[in-house]
């Protein structure tokens, strides 16, 4: 649903009153900066030299892959380029969301 970390979420029935807090867990491929999702691919340094497409998998199945394309020679090891709207849902509303920031490793 896009909740932090802490949030509280609270149910009252006749017999009890129930808490739950919630708490994030890890995840292989992102972590969570606020709304914004952070995530490191590697290439070669042929893939930096000459261009490639990269496919990076959403968080959620539903969604589409997403596709970065490094142009011929114009790509940086390290660089960090930004996908808009592709990061964590702000709060309930999941049609509005954080960036994804992708950092590009060149491997040696």
């Amino acid at each position: 649903q896009g909740w932090k970390s802490g949030t509280k979420i609270k149910y009252t029935s006749t017999d009890a009153d129930i808490t739950f807090i919630l708490q994030e867990g890890s995840h292989d491929t992102f972590t969570r900066v606020g709304n914004d999702l952070h995530t490191e691919v590697e290439v070669s340094a042929r893939q930096l030299r000459r261009g490639c497409t990269l496919t990076i998998n959403p968080l959620c199945d539903s969604e589409e892959p997403i596709k970065l394309k490094l142009r011929r020679g114009k790509v940086k090891n390290g660089q960090i380029f930004t996908i808009k709207s592709r990061g964590w849902p702000k709060g309930c509303n999941r049609e509005e969301c954080g960036d994804l920031q992708v950092k590009i490793c060149c491997l040696v």
